[in-house]
């Protein structure tokens, strides 16, 4: 592999791709910020372009997101970027390339909120670590400090009894190859050097 490619409006370093076990400190190995470690410590090059959220919708830091990921490896490489010329739009393009053979491209962000099954299940279940565990309509107090995203394994308050059901999530991703990946690669490319 040589290069890694990702964007979205939304990242959280620190969410689990795949979970299966009995507890969460199982997964460690399928946890996002781990994997980028693992391929740049390769010296595959990996760059990430997140929106930058300036706290219009949600505070969901990709800024800190950003800094994170590039500790990691002086192969990683990140920004935040706005990507239109009309204030309060936001860019909604979610890619994974990988190499200019595969790609992933749909609808979900790699971040919290975002994990789930096919069964959509809205009950508590030990999979949904942390601030997975979501519901907008039951959050409690939007200010207090367990609500910072940047605490992800921390749950939301209103939601620590996990009494009330999750909001599941559903949208569509979809893996494509061939020239159709190069020319996701390439999309990639061109946000890059115009966000620069």
């Amino acid at each position: 592999q040589r290069c890694v490619y990702i964007a979205g409006w939304w990242l959280t370093p620190e969410i689990f791709l795949e979970r299966s076990g009995d507890n969460y400190s199982e997964w460690k190995e399928n946890r996002l910020d781990n994997i980028i470690k693992e391929i740049a410590d390769r010296g595959v090059q990996v760059r990430i372009l997140l929106w930058d959220n300036f706290e219009q919708a949600e505070d969901i830091k990709n800024d800190l997101a950003i800094k994170k990921l590039e500790e990691l490896s002086p192969n990683v490489k990140g920004m935040v970027h706005t990507s239109s010329f009309i204030a309060g739009y936001t860019h909604h393009q979610k890619i994974v390339a990988i190499d200019e053979y595969d790609a992933f491209v749909g609808g979900l962000d790699l971040c919290l909120h975002r994990w789930d099954q096919q069964q959509h299940s809205i009950y508590p279940s030990f999979l949904y670590v942390g601030k997975d565990y979501f519901n907008s309509r039951f959050l409690g107090d939007p200010t207090h400090p367990d609500n910072s995203v940047s605490l992800p394994k921390r749950d939301y308050y209103g939601l620590q009894d996990r009494n009330i059901p999750r909001s599941g999530w559903h949208d569509i991703h979809m893996r494509v190859d061939g020239l159709a990946a190069a020319d996701t690669c390439r999309n990639f490319v061109q946000r890059w050097n115009w966000s620069r």
